[in-house]
């Protein structure tokens, strides 16, 4: 311990072997200087220890003194006296640091030691109820950890969101750059930073530590989501000691990467100021796809009083990427080849399919700018190649490395993002926390063909001739082409300060008490605009954004030149101006931007008033600890929403029509944690914690459309947990219960089993039949596009972390979770159950909607393919495995370093990730289908050479980090068609890829 301290610590530690001989330090967590710490160490022992000022070294040498009392098994230490502040009589007082306060100097390797996650107060882990899994630094640098993405795969019962079982727009992954998504439990995340809200991804070159927190907690959010929450600490100041280190990074798909992080002491250590900057660019084996970072990350930590210390973070940085799809090119040309990829000099209208052929619509204009050629064309009523629009799976046909969307699907973001924390000691006992955090988030997006896939889909042209009647160059070429070419702006600020005071008793006998409030106030804003390329002056539809006015684009690709195989550069290389119109001789047409729809065009506006109170008490010489807390929620939430301008006819904020909605959301959440400790290395535990999330405001139910109430989720986790070798390696074990309740997620969108669809029809066939009035359809119109939900979670979590030996170091998870939706949709229910019979009044009424035998249906058969419908997509579900859901995930990774001999220095690991078969979907006998199971091995090896080179006065190292070692690349099946047979959505694995770093101190 002596000298992982003299390591740390960066000072000299002498003593004889016979003074330590019986003795047992003090593990100890927190920032101090190099003194205080050591003091905290030795408290308890027969040691004491000297100073030699002009070396900085200690000497450690044994003492008569009796040994003051040790802290009680299970508490955290108690300060032992060390230099500070005289009171009134001239003695020294002791120095205790921030409850609110963490730092990962007190990891040790891979395990961490405290948290404040579990009850908002710096808690040992081993005495915290709550489900928490710490990935320290050197686990992170051990992964050659980049991005979240990175780690989280090693972490317990986590796993990055694939919208596996849905059916998702793959563009929503590059539509903005914001934190990964991570699911916990099956369920979406919360993802925070330094415990304040977080939208951006995390880089790790300011990164210390990874805290995943399983499961609702109230005491880190009232308001979060149900799965738990994911949190980074960044690198602080260190008042100690100077250090400078950088890092440079190489590896494949041209990445190159650079950091630097440099801390000096200053003013006798008082302060501490520390930089850490990043330079990365990374490539893609996808291409065109890259992310560019630049970022710069200050902490400055002032000690202005022995009780007093203010600590302030900026960081600014740019991030430039272009992103590409999860999923592969998908089929537009198959049926055509398999057909003999035929040819034809005139648009052809029947005998299509026998011939791999589709037609444009004969009565809506098509005009389509041609990249290649640099001119427009009116394709109504022409053809194309057709397939099946199933993902394509054989890379001969497309390879995997293929961005169908190509480069024009960038995203750029600017940031800076501020906190400043004020600490005060107020009694020996009393601490107050103020802090303020600011950020400000601006990102501009482009997407090509946003909820389309037909950008996405590789086309042929069968035409011999262009629409104007030339030779067409082009003939029987392969191509991409589509429309909705978007760009959007995002602009987010948010302010959230926070007062904190915590104090804690000693009553001996009847217990230690350690109680906290806490009183926050957060601002967020939220700018959102989207826009869509449309012909200037809506020449073909009133409404500018309408398809007809869309411009469509085509890029013709060269066969077998991967590269080439993408939709084009889009207006990323320019609007398109003064282009002969094909419809109306004389006209010339030019690209512009229009809003893309009402719901893109938003100001929101959110307003979060929280209160807390919780506390800790340990009894029994702190082998028994309960933990309770109590948080109230206010949050207001204020939204423009976009109407048209009558001027133009365009989805506008400034339109004098603007509706402005008003929210109130409020609630109150609970915790309550307990830890018993049965020995030093057998403990049990149990948590209960709940949470309440706020509905998106766009979502509607029935009965009249309103906006759903809160949902609610509780959760409890109870188990074991061991400690061996000495407290080095940690195991636990734990069974977990969630419960969420009146969640939206029943889903009906534009589906066919939405009842607005049919209450639509049927409504206006008896309005045209004259058997109701117009005031009886206004009364009973209403739209929907949601449907409230409850999902039952449970499981079993198993998480090994530590070192075995002074070598081995070794991280082992596992997770068994299951679970299922219950009470899908009762506020459907409750309508269908009053509404269909009035429905069946009518039941020979003949409304508009064409059935499946190509006859209009009366009232009794639309109302029976939709109870069909909505049985075979929803209703289904109830009691039924949860979508997406992986039952198992394990994970392992070990790490051997040699520290003797000629291979000193070395060191290497391996480690594997698992995830078993997923349920996606039905089948049309309503079966379930499943995903494929999934897993990755990664390795590394590196090697520490502590000689002093020049400069380089600390040595160097080198490791190197390879990712999905075996090579396995077959893309992943998340969803099948009804069929059981064919492939309805697939994810590209990324092949085999490697990183070697370089590291330097000096």
């Amino acid at each position: 311990m002596l000298r992982r301290f003299s390591t740390q610590a960066g000072h000299p530690v002498i003593f004889p072997d016979d003074a330590l001989e019986g003795a047992r330090t003090q593990p100890v967590s927190g920032t101090y200087t190099a003194a205080e710490a050591l003091e905290r160490m030795l408290a308890g022992t027969r040691l004491t220890f000297v100073r030699d000022e002009p070396s900085g070294s200690f000497a450690i040498r044994g003492s008569t003194r009796p040994p003051p009392a040790a802290s009680p098994q299970g508490s955290r230490p108690r300060p032992p006296a060390s230099p500070g502040p005289a009171d009134a009589n001239g003695r020294d007082t002791p120095i205790e640091l921030s409850p609110f306060t963490v730092s990962a100097d007190g990891d040790e390797s891979w395990l961490a030691t405290s948290t404040l996650a579990g009850s908002r107060l710096n808690t040992p882990l081993r005495d915290t109820g709550a489900s928490i899994s710490v990935l320290t630094s050197e686990f992170l640098k051990d992964l050659g950890a980049i991005e979240l993405s990175d780690a989280v795969g090693y972490a317990v019962n986590v796993h990055m969101d694939t919208n596996e079982g849905t059916n998702v727009n793959d563009n929503g992954s590059m539509f903005n750059f914001d934190a990964s998504r991570v699911r916990i439990r099956g369920v979406e995340a919360t993802v925070t930073r330094n415990y304040f809200r977080w939208g951006l991804q995390s880089d790790s070159y300011n990164s210390d530590r990874i805290e995943e927190n399983r499961g609702p907690n109230s005491i880190l959010f009232g308001i979060g989501s149900a799965g738990g929450v994911v949190n980074t600490l960044t690198k602080r100041a260190n008042l100690s000691r100077n250090f400078q280190q950088a890092s440079l990074v190489v590896g494949s798909d041209d990445l190159y990467r650079g950091t630097l992080d440099v801390n000096r002491r200053l003013l006798d250590g008082k302060l501490g100021l520390r930089l850490n900057t990043v330079y990365s660019e990374m490539g893609s084996f996808r291409h065109h796809a890259f992310t560019d970072t630049q970022r710069a990350h200050l902490a400055a930590t002032w000690q202005a009083r022995p009780a007093t210390q203010l600590r302030v973070d900026y960081e600014i940085g740019l991030i430039e990427s272009v992103g590409s799809r999860p999923a592969p090119a998908y089929d537009g040309v198959g049926l055509w080849r398999a057909a003999g990829a035929p040819t034809v000099a005139t648009p052809q209208t029947s005998n299509l399919g026998p011939r791999g052929l589709t037609q444009y619509a004969t009565n809506a204009r098509r005009l389509t700018y041609l990249e290649q050629a640099g001119a427009v064309f009116n394709y109504q009523g022409q053809n194309r190649a057709t397939g099946n629009s199933d993902p394509i799976l054989d890379a001969r046909v497309v390879d995997f490395s293929v961005n169908p969307v190509g480069p024009y699907n960038r995203r750029d973001a600017n940031f800076q993002a501020f906190t400043a924390i004020w600490e005060q000691r107020l009694g020996r006992h009393t601490f107050a926390e103020l802090s303020h955090n600011l950020q400000f988030v601006n990102r501009e997006t482009f997407v090509a063909g946003q909820g389309r896939v037909e950008n996405a889909t590789l086309y042929a042209d069968p035409h011999q001739f262009l629409p104007n009647g030339q030779p067409n160059p082009f003939a029987g070429r392969l191509m991409f082409e589509g429309g909705r070419w978007n760009t959007s702006t995002q602009r987010q600020k948010s302010h959230n300060t926070r007062l904190m005071f915590s104090h804690e008793a000693d009553f001996g006998r009847w217990g230690n008490y350690r109680a906290a409030i806490m009183g926050e106030h957060e601002w967020r804003k939220d700018i959102n605009r989207n826009w869509v390329e449309v012909w200037e002056g809506r020449p073909f539809n009133t409404a500018p954004e309408n398809d007809q006015n869309h411009v469509w684009r085509r890029f013709y690709v060269t066969e077998g030149d991967w590269a080439t195989y993408h939709s084009g550069t889009g207006p990323l290389s320019g609007l398109l101006r003064n282009v002969p119109d094909p419809t109306t001789p004389g006209r010339a047409l030019n690209s512009t931007w229009v809003p893309f729809n009402q719901a893109g065009q938003r100001d929101v506006v959110e307003h979060q008033d929280t209160a807390l109170v919780g506390g800790h008490a340990r009894y029994l010489s702190g082998r028994v600890i309960l933990g309770v807390g109590v948080r109230k929620d206010i949050l207001h939430l204020r939204t423009a929403q976009a109407q048209r301008d009558p001027a133009n006819n365009q989805w506008s904020l400034g339109a004098p029509n603007v509706v402005r909605e008003h929210e109130k959301y409020e609630g109150t959440t609970r915790t309550l944690g307990a830890v018993g400790h049965l020995t030093r290395q057998i403990s049990l535990f149990y948590n209960f914690s709940n949470s309440i999330n706020v509905p998106n405001a766009q979502h509607r139910i029935l009965p009249d459309g309103r906006t759903p109430p809160n949902s609610e989720a509780r959760g409890q986790d109870f188990g074991l947990r061991f400690s061996f070798f000495d407290d080095r390696l940690s195991v636990r074990l734990n069974r977990y219960t969630v419960d969420m309740i009146g969640a939206t997620g029943g889903g009906f969108s534009g589906s066919v089993d939405n009842p607005t669809g049919l209450n639509n029809r049927i409504l206006t066939a008896l309005l045209n039949n004259g058997l109701i009035t117009a005031a009886e359809v206004d009364a009973r119109t209403f739209t929907t596009n949601e449907a409230t939900i409850d999902r039952k979670l449970e499981g079993y979590e198993f998480s090994l972390n530590g070192a075995v030996t002074k070598n081995w170091r070794l991280s082992a998870t596992y997770s068994y979770s299951d679970g299922y939706d219950s009470n899908i949709a009762p506020e459907v229910k409750a309508w269908a159950a009053e509404t269909i019979p009035w429905y069946l009044r009518y039941g020979n009424v003949v409304t508009g909607a064409v059935g499946t035998n190509g006859q209009l249906m009366t009232v009794a058969e639309s109302v029976a393919q939709w109870e069909a419908d909505v049985q075979r997509l929803r209703w289904i579900r109830e009691g039924d495995l949860i979508l997406g859901n992986r039952k198992h995930k394990f994970s392992l990774l070990a790490r051997y370093a040699f520290d003797r001999g000629p291979l000193k220095g070395l060191f290497g690991g391996a480690g594997y990730r698992h995830q078993s078969k997923a349920p996606t979907g039905f089948d049309v006998n309503s079966k379930l289908l499943y995903s494929a199971a999934q897993g990755e091995t990664d390795a590394f090896l590196g090697y520490r050479l502590r000689t002093s080179f020049g400069f380089l006065k600390k040595g160097l190292s080198l490791q190197l980090n390879v990712k999905n070692v075996l090579d396995e690349t077959d893309p992943r099946i998340t969803t099948w068609r009804e069929d059981g047979v064919r492939v309805s959505r697939a994810l590209i694995v990324a092949p085999r890829s490697w990183r070697l770093t370089g590291g330097f101190d000096f």
